[in-house]
């Protein structure tokens, strides 16, 4: 018997451009300095892909990240593109991963005192949406660009 057809955001590679984005944008803040996220975690100093093999379970993107003063932060990341939180339901997946993660289930590479698991989640029918600050940072970015070219 013939399986299902998949869907044609899976074959054409929709949740690897949205991966892809999300990559792309952390990328950016560790090349330009900026936090990813909030400041008192620090800058990326590193992101490593597909950490899987390293006992990560959340394992899309692990991003290491230090601030002056303190130690390392890792964030741990499931990237999905299509909305699976809503107000009543958490998918399943997640929960488990998340919860073998912090008992120490499978690996004990997580550290409860600071690392952390994050799931970003697509802004409604454009993507990933940047925090303001990072949106204000792309348009003066842009605009430096427009007026070094217009030279």
């Amino acid at each position: 018997m013939a399986s299902e057809v998949s869907a044609p955001k899976n074959t054409g590679g929709g949740g690897f451009v949205f991966e892809n984005d999300v990559c792309a944008w952390l990328l950016a803040c560790m090349l330009g300095g900026e936090p990813a996220f909030e400041p008192s975690l620090g800058t990326i100093e590193r992101i490593d892909f597909q950490a899987r093999p390293d006992g990560w379970l959340l394992d899309d993107a692990v991003v290491t990240t230090k601030a002056v003063g303190l130690g390392p932060h890792r964030i741990a990341m499931s990237i999905k593109s299509n909305p699976q939180f809503t107000a009543s339901a958490v998918p399943q997946e997640f929960v488990t991963m998340a919860w073998e993660q912090w008992l120490h289930a499978q690996s004990e590479v997580f550290d409860r005192g600071s690392d952390l698991m994050w799931r970003p989640l697509p802004h409604r029918g454009r993507g990933l949406r940047a925090p303001r600050r990072h949106r204000r940072l792309h348009q003066h970015q842009h605009h430096a660009v427009r007026a070094a070219g217009s030279s």
